[in-house]
Protein backbone atom coordinates (compact mmCIF):
# COMPACT_ATOMS: atom_id res chain seq x y z
CA UNK A 1 0.00 0.00 0.00
CA UNK A 2 3.19 2.35 0.98
CA UNK A 3 3.98 1.78 -3.03
CA UNK A 4 0.55 2.44 -4.32
CA UNK A 5 0.12 5.94 -2.40
CA UNK A 6 3.60 7.06 -3.57
CA UNK A 7 2.55 6.39 -7.26
CA UNK A 8 -0.54 8.64 -6.30
CA UNK A 9 1.70 11.53 -4.88
CA UNK A 10 3.37 11.31 -7.55
CA UNK A 11 0.52 11.60 -9.69
CA UNK A 12 -1.60 14.34 -7.72
CA UNK A 13 1.73 16.36 -8.12
CA UNK A 14 1.21 16.69 -12.24
CA UNK A 15 -2.77 15.70 -11.70
CA UNK A 16 -5.11 13.66 -10.54
CA UNK A 17 -8.08 11.65 -12.47
CA UNK A 18 -11.09 13.41 -13.63
CA UNK A 19 -14.15 12.60 -12.15
CA UNK A 20 -17.55 12.55 -12.33
CA UNK A 21 -20.09 13.55 -8.87
CA UNK A 22 -23.72 12.25 -9.43
CA UNK A 23 -25.84 13.93 -6.93
CA UNK A 24 -29.30 12.35 -6.73
CA UNK A 25 -31.95 14.74 -5.52
CA UNK A 26 -35.90 14.60 -4.77
CA UNK A 27 -36.78 18.47 -4.42
CA UNK A 28 -34.22 19.03 -1.22
CA UNK A 29 -31.66 21.64 -1.34
CA UNK A 30 -27.91 20.52 -2.20
CA UNK A 31 -25.86 23.69 -1.42
CA UNK A 32 -24.43 22.31 1.74
CA UNK A 33 -23.19 19.12 -0.57
CA UNK A 34 -21.57 21.71 -3.55
CA UNK A 35 -20.03 24.25 -0.96
CA UNK A 36 -18.32 20.93 0.62
CA UNK A 37 -16.87 20.22 -2.91
CA UNK A 38 -16.22 23.27 -3.65
CA UNK A 39 -13.44 23.03 -0.89
CA UNK A 40 -11.58 20.01 -2.26
CA UNK A 41 -8.01 20.66 -2.93
CA UNK A 42 -8.15 17.86 -6.23
CA UNK A 43 -6.14 18.70 -9.04
CA UNK A 44 -8.03 16.92 -11.27
CA UNK A 45 -11.08 18.25 -13.36
CA UNK A 46 -14.52 18.05 -11.21
CA UNK A 47 -17.88 17.72 -12.94
CA UNK A 48 -21.07 18.26 -10.91
CA UNK A 49 -24.09 16.12 -11.92
CA UNK A 50 -27.21 17.18 -9.69
CA UNK A 51 -30.24 14.75 -11.19
CA UNK A 52 -33.74 15.96 -9.73
CA UNK A 53 -37.03 13.44 -9.45
CA UNK A 54 -38.71 16.23 -7.81
CA UNK A 55 -41.89 18.36 -9.20
CA UNK A 56 -40.38 21.52 -9.39
CA UNK A 57 -37.88 23.00 -11.98
CA UNK A 58 -35.43 23.97 -9.77
CA UNK A 59 -32.59 25.15 -12.22
CA UNK A 60 -32.68 28.91 -10.82
CA UNK A 61 -32.03 27.92 -7.45
CA UNK A 62 -28.72 25.68 -8.38
CA UNK A 63 -25.25 26.49 -7.32
CA UNK A 64 -23.26 27.47 -10.03
CA UNK A 65 -21.35 25.38 -12.07
CA UNK A 66 -23.51 22.15 -11.20
CA UNK A 67 -25.16 20.36 -14.43
CA UNK A 68 -28.76 20.58 -13.48
CA UNK A 69 -30.96 18.09 -14.72
CA UNK A 70 -34.68 17.97 -14.29
CA UNK A 71 -36.05 14.35 -15.08
CA UNK A 72 -39.32 14.65 -16.85
CA UNK A 73 -40.96 11.78 -14.73
CA UNK A 74 -39.66 10.35 -11.46
CA UNK A 75 -37.28 7.78 -12.12
CA UNK A 76 -36.36 6.80 -8.70
CA UNK A 77 -32.70 6.59 -7.33
CA UNK A 78 -31.26 4.11 -9.53
CA UNK A 79 -32.79 5.40 -12.46
CA UNK A 80 -31.18 8.85 -11.82
CA UNK A 81 -27.98 7.75 -10.91
CA UNK A 82 -27.68 5.16 -14.24
CA UNK A 83 -28.67 8.72 -15.74
CA UNK A 84 -25.62 10.23 -14.41
CA UNK A 85 -23.51 7.22 -15.21
CA UNK A 86 -24.31 7.26 -18.63
CA UNK A 87 -23.33 11.17 -18.87
CA UNK A 88 -20.06 10.91 -17.48
CA UNK A 89 -17.26 11.15 -19.94
CA UNK A 90 -14.42 10.41 -16.93
CA UNK A 91 -12.95 7.25 -15.90
CA UNK A 92 -14.53 7.58 -12.16
CA UNK A 93 -17.86 8.41 -11.36
CA UNK A 94 -18.63 9.26 -7.80
CA UNK A 95 -22.21 9.07 -6.07
CA UNK A 96 -23.13 11.47 -3.68
CA UNK A 97 -26.61 11.59 -1.95
CA UNK A 98 -27.58 15.28 -1.02
CA UNK A 99 -27.63 14.38 2.39
CA UNK A 100 -24.06 13.06 2.48
CA UNK A 101 -21.58 15.96 3.58
CA UNK A 102 -17.75 15.51 2.70
CA UNK A 103 -15.56 16.34 5.76
CA UNK A 104 -12.64 18.06 5.33
CA UNK A 105 -10.97 19.62 1.84
CA UNK A 106 -8.98 16.28 0.96
CA UNK A 107 -11.72 14.07 0.74
CA UNK A 108 -12.18 13.28 -2.42
CA UNK A 109 -8.19 12.82 -2.78
CA UNK A 110 -8.70 10.43 0.25
CA UNK A 111 -11.73 8.19 -1.88
CA UNK A 112 -9.51 8.46 -5.06
CA UNK A 113 -6.41 7.26 -3.60
CA UNK A 114 -7.10 3.49 -3.12
CA UNK A 115 -7.11 3.72 -6.77
CA UNK A 116 -3.12 3.83 -7.22
CA UNK A 117 -3.55 0.16 -6.87
CA UNK A 118 -5.32 -0.96 -10.11
CA UNK A 119 -6.99 -3.72 -9.04
CA UNK A 120 -9.06 -1.74 -7.23
CA UNK A 121 -12.75 -0.39 -8.82
CA UNK A 122 -14.82 0.87 -5.83
CA UNK A 123 -13.90 2.86 -2.49
CA UNK A 124 -16.24 4.18 -0.64
CA UNK A 125 -16.34 6.66 2.49
CA UNK A 126 -16.59 5.87 5.97
CA UNK A 127 -20.10 7.78 7.32
CA UNK A 128 -21.08 9.54 10.78
CA UNK A 129 -23.94 10.73 12.13
CA UNK A 130 -22.94 14.18 14.18
CA UNK A 131 -24.59 13.88 17.85
CA UNK A 132 -25.86 17.65 17.54
CA UNK A 133 -27.78 16.31 14.25
CA UNK A 134 -29.39 13.46 15.60
CA UNK A 135 -30.34 15.65 18.96
CA UNK A 136 -32.93 17.42 16.90
CA UNK A 137 -34.47 13.69 15.12
CA UNK A 138 -37.47 12.90 16.85
CA UNK A 139 -38.22 9.79 18.99
CA UNK A 140 -38.44 7.21 16.19
CA UNK A 141 -35.77 8.46 14.52
CA UNK A 142 -33.81 9.12 17.02
CA UNK A 143 -33.76 4.98 18.12
CA UNK A 144 -33.84 3.38 14.62
CA UNK A 145 -30.76 5.65 14.11
CA UNK A 146 -28.79 5.52 17.01
CA UNK A 147 -25.97 2.85 14.91
CA UNK A 148 -24.97 5.63 12.79
CA UNK A 149 -23.39 7.43 16.21
CA UNK A 150 -20.88 5.69 15.62
CA UNK A 151 -18.04 5.38 12.51
CA UNK A 152 -19.88 2.87 9.34
CA UNK A 153 -17.04 1.37 7.72
CA UNK A 154 -19.34 -0.11 5.22
CA UNK A 155 -19.69 -0.33 1.70
CA UNK A 156 -22.50 1.69 0.55
CA UNK A 157 -23.55 4.20 -2.73
CA UNK A 158 -24.11 6.77 -0.71
CA UNK A 159 -21.10 8.37 -1.28
CA UNK A 160 -18.65 6.34 -3.49
CA UNK A 161 -16.40 6.45 -6.08
CA UNK A 162 -16.74 3.71 -9.37
CA UNK A 163 -14.76 3.12 -12.09
CA UNK A 164 -16.91 4.02 -14.85
CA UNK A 165 -16.05 1.05 -17.43
CA UNK A 166 -16.68 -1.43 -14.78
CA UNK A 167 -20.11 -0.30 -13.39
CA UNK A 168 -21.00 0.27 -17.23
CA UNK A 169 -19.44 -3.75 -17.98
CA UNK A 170 -21.67 -4.53 -14.93
CA UNK A 171 -25.31 -3.28 -16.60
CA UNK A 172 -25.31 -0.26 -13.96
CA UNK A 173 -28.06 -0.10 -11.23
CA UNK A 174 -31.02 -2.91 -11.85
CA UNK A 175 -33.98 -0.05 -11.73
CA UNK A 176 -36.13 -2.86 -12.90
CA UNK A 177 -35.96 -5.43 -10.49
CA UNK A 178 -35.81 -3.51 -7.62
CA UNK A 179 -37.95 -0.91 -7.07
CA UNK A 180 -36.62 1.53 -4.03
CA UNK A 181 -34.02 -0.74 -2.40
CA UNK A 182 -31.29 -3.64 -3.13
CA UNK A 183 -29.92 -2.59 -6.08
CA UNK A 184 -26.61 -1.32 -4.88
CA UNK A 185 -26.02 -4.70 -2.98
CA UNK A 186 -26.69 -6.19 -6.50
CA UNK A 187 -24.46 -4.09 -8.24
CA UNK A 188 -21.90 -4.48 -5.79
CA UNK A 189 -22.61 -8.39 -6.02
CA UNK A 190 -21.45 -8.18 -9.89
CA UNK A 191 -18.74 -6.04 -9.56
CA UNK A 192 -16.42 -8.32 -6.84
CA UNK A 193 -15.70 -9.98 -10.33
CA UNK A 194 -13.87 -7.09 -11.45
CA UNK A 195 -11.40 -6.49 -8.49
CA UNK A 196 -11.60 -5.11 -5.17
CA UNK A 197 -13.84 -2.92 -3.02
CA UNK A 198 -12.04 -0.66 -0.14
CA UNK A 199 -13.62 1.53 2.21
CA UNK A 200 -11.47 4.41 2.15
CA UNK A 201 -10.00 7.47 5.15
CA UNK A 202 -12.57 9.53 3.58
CA UNK A 203 -15.41 10.92 5.75
CA UNK A 204 -18.74 11.82 5.53
CA UNK A 205 -21.24 13.05 7.76
CA UNK A 206 -24.45 11.59 6.90
CA UNK A 207 -27.37 14.73 8.02
CA UNK A 208 -30.31 13.26 6.89
CA UNK A 209 -33.05 15.71 7.76
CA UNK A 210 -34.74 15.57 10.53
CA UNK A 211 -38.45 15.09 10.22
CA UNK A 212 -40.99 13.77 12.34
CA UNK A 213 -42.51 11.12 10.69
CA UNK A 214 -44.54 8.32 12.00
CA UNK A 215 -42.97 4.77 13.49
CA UNK A 216 -44.49 3.16 10.26
CA UNK A 217 -42.33 4.81 7.67
CA UNK A 218 -39.39 3.79 9.62
CA UNK A 219 -40.74 0.08 9.66
CA UNK A 220 -41.27 0.24 6.12
CA UNK A 221 -37.68 1.11 5.73
CA UNK A 222 -36.77 -1.97 7.06
CA UNK A 223 -39.54 -3.82 4.91
CA UNK A 224 -38.07 -2.45 2.00
CA UNK A 225 -34.64 -3.61 2.66
CA UNK A 226 -35.44 -7.34 3.50
CA UNK A 227 -37.85 -7.76 0.53
CA UNK A 228 -34.49 -6.77 -1.25
CA UNK A 229 -32.44 -9.02 0.39
CA UNK A 230 -35.26 -11.88 -0.27
CA UNK A 231 -34.34 -10.84 -4.34
CA UNK A 232 -30.50 -11.11 -3.29
CA UNK A 233 -30.51 -14.49 -1.66
CA UNK A 234 -32.43 -15.88 -4.51
CA UNK A 235 -29.74 -14.44 -6.79
CA UNK A 236 -26.69 -14.99 -4.90
CA UNK A 237 -27.11 -17.77 -2.35
CA UNK A 238 -24.41 -18.54 -0.41
CA UNK A 239 -22.31 -15.81 -1.88
CA UNK A 240 -24.26 -13.47 0.04
CA UNK A 241 -22.27 -15.40 2.92
CA UNK A 242 -23.15 -14.36 6.73
CA UNK A 243 -26.71 -12.68 5.89
CA UNK A 244 -28.14 -15.76 3.76
CA UNK A 245 -26.73 -18.19 6.95
CA UNK A 246 -28.62 -15.59 9.67
CA UNK A 247 -31.84 -15.82 7.61
CA UNK A 248 -31.47 -19.20 7.37
CA UNK A 249 -31.57 -19.75 10.98
CA UNK A 250 -34.07 -17.09 11.64
CA UNK A 251 -36.41 -18.94 8.95
CA UNK A 252 -35.76 -22.09 11.30
CA UNK A 253 -36.50 -20.65 14.53
CA UNK A 254 -40.01 -19.35 13.15
CA UNK A 255 -41.06 -23.02 11.80
CA UNK A 256 -40.06 -24.31 15.01
CA UNK A 257 -42.43 -21.70 16.91
CA UNK A 258 -45.28 -22.28 15.12
CA UNK A 259 -44.53 -26.11 14.93
CA UNK A 260 -44.44 -26.28 18.47
CA UNK A 261 -47.15 -24.44 19.37
CA UNK A 262 -49.24 -27.24 18.64
CA UNK A 263 -47.36 -29.77 19.92
CA UNK A 264 -45.63 -28.05 23.14
CA UNK A 265 -46.65 -25.03 23.99
CA UNK A 266 -43.27 -24.28 27.02
CA UNK A 267 -40.83 -25.57 24.13
CA UNK A 268 -42.77 -22.36 21.83
CA UNK A 269 -42.59 -20.22 24.28
CA UNK A 270 -39.00 -20.65 24.84
CA UNK A 271 -38.38 -19.91 21.36
CA UNK A 272 -39.98 -17.00 21.35
CA UNK A 273 -37.72 -15.88 24.10
CA UNK A 274 -34.82 -16.60 21.74
CA UNK A 275 -36.53 -14.78 19.33
CA UNK A 276 -36.86 -11.80 21.21
CA UNK A 277 -33.07 -11.66 22.46
CA UNK A 278 -31.82 -11.98 19.28
CA UNK A 279 -34.18 -9.21 17.62
CA UNK A 280 -33.58 -6.94 20.50
CA UNK A 281 -29.33 -7.64 21.25
CA UNK A 282 -28.05 -5.81 18.71
CA UNK A 283 -30.35 -2.88 19.99
CA UNK A 284 -29.05 -2.34 23.39
CA UNK A 285 -26.81 0.67 22.80
CA UNK A 286 -30.06 3.12 22.21
CA UNK A 287 -30.33 3.14 26.37
CA UNK A 288 -27.21 5.05 26.16
CA UNK A 289 -28.31 7.53 24.54
CA UNK A 290 -32.18 7.80 24.35
CA UNK A 291 -33.91 8.92 27.65
CA UNK A 292 -37.78 8.63 27.39
CA UNK A 293 -40.52 6.63 28.54
CA UNK A 294 -41.35 5.36 25.32
CA UNK A 295 -38.36 3.33 25.40
CA UNK A 296 -40.69 0.50 26.94
CA UNK A 297 -41.94 0.30 23.28
CA UNK A 298 -38.90 -0.22 21.73
CA UNK A 299 -38.28 -4.25 22.53
CA UNK A 300 -41.81 -5.10 21.24
CA UNK A 301 -41.12 -3.12 17.91
CA UNK A 302 -38.40 -4.34 17.39
CA UNK A 303 -39.42 -7.95 17.84
CA UNK A 304 -42.63 -7.02 15.21
CA UNK A 305 -39.92 -5.79 12.72
CA UNK A 306 -37.83 -9.28 13.41
CA UNK A 307 -41.39 -11.30 12.45
CA UNK A 308 -42.16 -8.65 9.40
CA UNK A 309 -39.13 -8.49 7.84
CA UNK A 310 -38.97 -12.13 7.88
CA UNK A 311 -42.30 -12.59 5.84
CA UNK A 312 -41.34 -10.08 3.62
CA UNK A 313 -37.58 -11.23 2.81
CA UNK A 314 -38.98 -14.56 1.56
CA UNK A 315 -41.81 -12.24 -0.36
CA UNK A 316 -38.68 -10.81 -2.20
CA UNK A 317 -37.12 -14.16 -2.66
CA UNK A 318 -40.31 -15.97 -4.03
CA UNK A 319 -41.06 -13.00 -6.57
CA UNK A 320 -37.60 -12.25 -7.13
CA UNK A 321 -38.74 -8.64 -7.29
CA UNK A 322 -38.52 -5.58 -4.74
CA UNK A 323 -41.85 -3.93 -4.64
CA UNK A 324 -42.54 -2.15 -1.47
CA UNK A 325 -42.18 1.66 -2.22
Amino acid sequence: MITSERKWRKMKQNKEPNVTIIIPTHSAPIDTVVAALRKQKYTGKVTIIALDNGERDRTKEMPKGVTYIKNKQNLGLAGSLNKGILLASTPYVITLHQDCVPVGSDWLSALMLPFADSSVVLSASQQILPKEIWNKFSFWHKVFAVPELQMQKTIHERATVYKTSVVEECGLFDNTTYLTAGEDADLFMKMKAYGKFVVSSALVSHIHAPHNDSLWKFIKTFLRCHEAMGVLHRKYLFRMGFQFVYDLVKTVLMLFLVVFLFFNVGVSLFIFGVIVVLANIMHLGVVRYVCDWRLVFVPFVYTFVWFATLIVMWKGFVSGKQRIH
